[in-house]
C-alpha cells in the first residue's frame, strides 16, 4: 500500500495534505504514516482513496490486501488477479465466446 500511494501521488501531482482533506483528517499525518508503512490503511478508506486518485477500486484493493496479509501467498496471488470494471467486461465477453458458462 505504501508504494501504491507514493506512485499515485506522483501520477496525479497531488499531496498527502489534499488526500487528508478529502478523507476528513485535519492534518496529513495519517496519510504520511500510510505512505511510510508505519500505519495501515483502513478498509473503509479504500473507496474514498480510489475516488481521490480517479482509479478503479481494484487498483487500491489489491495493495490493501497485500498490506493486510503480507505473508499469505494465496491472498497475495488473489490480489494480483483483481481486475477493474472495464477489464471485467472484456473477460465476460471472452467467457461468453468460449462457452465458459456452458458447463
Amino acid at each position: 500500500m505504501p508504494r501504491f500511494l507514493q506512485l499515485a501521488f506522483v501520477k496525479q501531482n497531488s499531496t498527502p495534505a489534499e488526500l487528508a482533506e478529502k478523507l476528513g483528517y485535519a492534518r496529513d499525518t495519517m496519510i504520511v504514516q500510510w505512505m511510510n508503512g508505519t500505519a495501515k490503511v483502513p478498509l473503509q478508506q479504500v473507496s474514498a482513496i480510489s475516488c481521490f486518485f480517479e482509479c478503479d477500486i481494484s487498483h487500491v484493493l489489491g495493495p490493501w490486501l497485500a498490506q493486510e496479509c503480507p505473508d499469505d501467498l494465496n491472498i497475495l496471488h488473489a490480489a494480483k488477479r483483481l481486475v477493474g470494471f472495464w477489464e471485467f467486461s472484456v473477460i465476460n465477453v471472452a467467457r461468453e465466446v468460449y462457452g465458459y458458462y456452458d458447463e
